[in-house]
C-alpha cells in the first residue's frame, strides 16, 4: 500500500483518482475508503488519503510479499545487483503482480522517459540520477535482460517497464527458488547426449578442433567464444552440442524457444534470456546452447526483421564480448547475414553422416535387431537423418511393445516414409530396387572388355570414370550394381529426375551435391542416361545447358572415386566429354550361346528348369537380344506360364522383331 499512496500523493495520481469512478472503485477497498464517492466527498477523501500517506511513511518499511525478498537477494548476489537495482526490479515485479499498484500508476497516464524516471524516483525514494543509471541500456538490469524500458514510446508505466518474461515475475513472488529456477521458462539445463563422437566421424577434424578450442576457452576464461553449427533438421546438431559440453565436463544450458505453457518465445525475448544466462553463469565452467538461432537473425515473421538486424552494433559487440561460450545452432544458414557469420570463431556445416554411419545409427537406435536389408534401406538416403530414425524407432517400440523385428522394422519404414513424403523428399527406395538376380554373372554380358578383370583392377585403385554404352537392356545398369557389390561399396544411383532442377542453378547444385555425397559415402556413383546431362553442343537449346555440362565435366575431373555413366546414345554425347572417361566399355547384343545359357539360368532360378532339357532350340537364329529381353520374357511367366522351350524362343523372337525399324512410306497412294 505504501507505493500506491506514493503514486497517488507524491506523483500526482490523486487528481485522476478523484475524477475516475472506476479506478476509485478498484482502489477504495485497498485503501479502506468509502465504497461510493460523490462530488461533495472528493475533498474529504483527498484529505483522508493524504493522512493515510503520512501515517504509512511513519511506519517501518513493509515486508515484500511472498518470497520476493529472498529470491531477489539470491538473484542480486548471483548477478551483483545494487540495492537500487533490486528495488527497481521489485517495483517492476509488483507492478505486474499487484493490481492495485498497476491501477494506481495508470492514473499517471502515458510515461515518457523523463516522467518515468521521475515517478520511479519519487515512489522508491531513489535519486533520479541513480534510477536513470539503473535503467540505462548499459545498466546491469538491461545488460542481463531482466528489465528494460523503451524510452522511445509513451505508454503506461506497466507497459514501459518490461520484465524478462511474465513467468519470471511470477517466479520471483512465488516460492523460494535458486536464481536458475527463476529463469526456468527461458533457460534450462540440457539433456545428456545420446550419441558418441564415433557418430560424427565424417566431421571428426572439425569436431576435434571444436573440442580443443572449447577446452582452452574454458581454461583461460576467454571471452567472445561463439561456435555456429548449421545443417538440415535432424542431422544431429543438438546432440553434437550436448556431446561437446559433456566432453568438457561442463554444464550445458539451453535458451528455451518455448515457455512452460508451450507458447513460442520470440527472438528478442530469447536474446534477453541469453544475456541473463551470460550474467548468471559468467563465473562457472558452463556452455550455453542457442538452438534455432534464425529466430534472432531472421526475425519472427515474414514482415519483421530479426533483432540482430535492428541492433547490429549491439549484436556484434555481444558476439565479441560474451563471457560464457555459446553454441549457436540453425537449420537455415541463409537467414544469417554474412556480416554476422564472420564473427563466429568456428562455423561447421553438419551434413547427414555417410551411409555406413547411418547404418550404424539405425542399428543403435532400433529397439530390436533389424535385418540388414532393412537397415540398408533405412540408411539409403541422407534425408533419413539420425533424428528421424530415432523418433521412428521410439514411436514403433512404444506402439508395438514386445513385437518382433519384422513388425518393428515395418512400422519404422512406414513412419520414415511418411515423414519423407511430407518433407518433400523421395520415399525410401523399394526393398529390392538395386538387387541383382541370384544367377547374375558378367559372363552373360557381351562386352568388349573383360569385366571381371576390370573389377579386380578397380578393387586396387578404387578410382575410375567409366562410360558404359550400347543398346537398351544390354546390362549397363546391372553391371554397375554388380561392380559396387564386388568392390564392397554402396551404389548411389542418380537419374534425370534426381538431378534436373526446376530453377536456375538448381541442376548444377544437385550435380555437385551428388558427387560430394558419393565421396562422403565412398559409394560407386551411377549416372544413368548421362547423355541427358552431356548433350552435344549443337543439340543444346538453352543457356543453362552449357552451365550444366560444364558443372558435370568439372565434377568428373575432380571426383576421387568410382563413377559409372551409362548411355544408349553414344552419338548424342558432347565430344569434349569423351576424354573425361578413362574407361569406355561397349555392351552389345548377346551372342547366341550367351542367349541359351542365360535362358537356362533364368529358368533354373524360377524353378521350371525341366523344360530346358525337353527340346533343342536354334539359338543362332535369334539376334538383337539383350539380357533385358530375356528378363522380360521370364517375368511374363508370373501370369502366362511357360510350357515349352520353343515358347520361350518364340517370345524372344518377338522381342527381337520389335526392334526392327519399319520404313515409313512417303508419297501418295
Amino acid at each position: 500500500m505504501r507505493w500506491v499512496l506514493r503514486v497517488l500523493v507524491d506523483c500526482g495520481g490523486l487528481r485522476g483518482l478523484l475524477t475516475n469512478i472506476s479506478t476509485y472503485d478498484d482502489l477504495a477497498p485497498v485503501l479502506g475508503l468509502p465504497m461510493e464517492m460523490t462530488v461533495t466527498d472528493r475533498k474529504s477523501i483527498s484529505s483522508r488519503i493524504r493522512r493515510l500517506h503520512v501515517a504509512e511513511e511513519r511506519r517501518p518499511a513493509p515486508e515484500a510479499p511472498g518470497s520476493l525478498s529472498g529470491n531477489l537477494a539470491r538473484l542480486a548476489a548471483a548477478l551483483r545487483l545494487s540495492s537500487d537495482e533490486q528495488a527497481i526490479l521489485a517495483f517492476a515485479v509488483l507492478l505486474q503482480s499487484e493490481p492495485a499498484l498497476a491501477v494506481a500508476t495508470d492514473l499517471l497516464g502515458d510515461q515518457g522517459s523523463r516522467q518515468l524516471m521521475h515517478a520511479i524516483s519519487r515512489v522508491l525514494r531513489i535519486e533520479e540520477s541513480n534510477v536513470q543509471a539503473a535503467l540505462a541500456p548499459k545498466g546491469l538490469l538491461a545488460r542481463t535482460g531482466l528489465l528494460r524500458t523503451d524510452p522511445s514510446n509513451h505508454m503506461l508505466m506497466r507497459a514501459t517497464l518490461d520484465l524478462l518474461s511474465p513467468q519470471f515475475g511470477e517466479a520471483l513472488v512465488g516460492s523460494e527458488a535458486e536464481p536458475l529456477a527463476l529463469l526456468r521458462d527461458t533457460v534450462h539445463a540440457s539433456n545428456p547426449p545420446g550419441l558418441g563422437f564415433s557418430d560424427y566421424a565424417h566431421v571428426s577434424a572439425d569436431v576435434d578442433l571444436m573440442r580443443a578450442y572449447l577446452r582452452e576457452a574454458l581454461a583461460t576464461r576467454r571471452t567472445g567464444v561463439n561456435l555456429l553449427i548449421h545443417g538440415a533438421p535432424g542431422v544431429g546438431k543438438t546432440e553434437l552440442a550436448r556431446l561437446l559440453a559433456a566432453d568438457q565436463g561442463s554444464g550445458l544450458y539451453e535458451i528455451a524457444n518455448g515457455n512452460e505453457e508451450g507458447d513460442a518465445v520470440l527472438g528478442e525475448r530469447r536474446l534477453r534470456a541469453h544475456r541473463a544466462a551470460q550474467a548468471l553463469f559468467s563465473q562457472s565452467p558452463t556452455l550455453l546452447l542457442f538452438d534455432e538461432a534464425e529466430d534472432v537473425f531472421a526475425g519472427d515473421s515474414m514482415i519483421s526483421t530479426g533483432v540482430a538486424q535492428r541492433r547490429k552494433a549491439w549484436m556484434n559487440r555481444m558476439l565479441e564480448e560474451n563471457e560464457v561460450p555459446t553454441l549457436w545452432l540453425t537449420n537455415d544458414i541463409q537467414a544469417i547475414d554474412p556480416a554476422f557469420v564472420r564473427r563466429f570463431d568456428i562455423v561447421l556445416e553438419l551434413k547427414a553422416p555417410p551411409r555406413r554411419q547411418r547404418e550404424a545409427i539405425v542399428r543403435a537406435v532400433s529397439p530390436v535387431v533389424l535385418a540388414e536389408p532393412l537397415v540398408a534401406r533405412l540408411a539409403s538416403t541422407p534425408a533419413v537423418t539420425p533424428g528421424l530414425v530415432a523418433r521412428a524407432a521410439a514411436v514403433a517400440s512404444a506402439a508395438l511393445p514386445g513385437a518382433n523385428a519384422n513388425k518393428i522394422g515395418s512400422a519404422m519404414t512406414r513412419l520414415v516414409d511418411a515423414t519423407l513424403r511430407a518433407q518433400g523428399h523421395r520415399p525410401l527406395p523399394p526393398q529390392n530396387r538395386d538387387a541383382l538376380p541370384a544367377f547374375y554373372d558378367p559372363a552373360f554380358l557381351n562386352a568388349d572388355t573383360d569385366l571381371v578383370a576390370l573389377a579386380a583392377r578397380l578393387g586396387t585403385v578404387r578410382e575410375a570414370r567409366l562410360l558404359l554404352h550400347g543398346p537398351p537392356g544390354t546390362g549397363k545398369t546391372a553391371f554397375a550394381r554388380w561392380l559396387a557389390r564386388e568392390l564392397d561399396m554402396p551404389l548411389m544411383a542418380c537419374r534425370g529426375s534426381d538431378l534436373l532442377g526446376s530453377f536456375v542453378g538448381q541442376t548444377e547444385q544437385n550435380i555437385a551435391a551428388a558427387f560430394q555425397r558419393a565421396e562422403e559415402d565412398r559409394a560407386v556413383l551411377l549416372i544413368d542416361e548421362v547423355d541427358t546431362f552431356l548433350p552435344a553442343r549443337d543439340a543444346r537449346r538453352n543457356g543453362w545447358e552449357n552451365s550444366m555440362v560444364n558443372e558435370l565435366l568439372i565434377r568428373m575431373e575432380e571426383f576421387a572415386g568410382v563413377l559409372v555413366a551409362t548411355t544408349n546414345r553414344l552419338d548424342a554425347l558432347d565430344p569434349a566429354s569423351m576424354r573425361r572417361f578413362d574407361g569406355k566399355v561397349r555392351l552389345g547384343w548377346l551372342k547366341p550361346d550367351q542367349v541359351g545359357k542365360l535362358v537356362k539360368a533364368g529358368l533354373d532360378a524360377i524353378g521350371i528348369s525341366g523344360i530346358a532339357d525337353q527340346e533343342s532350340v536354334d539359338w543362332e537364329s535369334l539376334d538383337r537380344l539383350a539380357p533385358g529381353d530375356i528378363a522380360a520374357v521370364l517375368r511374363r511367366s508370373r501370369y502366362d506360364a511357360v510350357q515349352t522351350l520353343s515358347a520361350v524362343a518364340a517370345a524372344l523372337r518377338m522381342e527381337s522383331r520389335l526392334k526392327e525399324k519399319v520404313p515409313m512410306k512417303v508419297g501418295f497412294i
